[in-house]
């Protein structure tokens, strides 16, 4: 037979919170301001991130199968392509 833990909502999202104010929160309360700048909120930073994600992408689809087929297809194409405007 399982037993069952009943918890409480404060207990459930306790963790939920202080990840939030830890590590996304600006550090602001109702009587001012923010007071923390993260690193990882900064423009430069989530740029730097994205061109990261892209290159995994495309580093992964060079590996991908097919890719040297779809190489020598384009260069078929390309020289045919240059051989009819001459």
């Amino acid at each position: 037979m399982a037993t069952y833990r009943v918890i409480n909502c404060q207990d459930w999202m306790r963790f939920n919170v202080t990840f939030w104010h830890t590590f996304r929160g600006s550090g602001a309360d109702p009587f001012g301001s923010a007071t923390k700048n993260w690193p990882w909120e900064d423009a430069q930073v989530k740029k730097t991130m994205e061109v990261n994600e892209e290159m995994k992408v495309n580093a992964h689809e060079e590996d991908s199968p097919g890719r040297q087929e779809m190489e020598m297809l384009r260069n078929v194409i390309a020289q045919s392509l240059m051989s009819a405007c001459t």
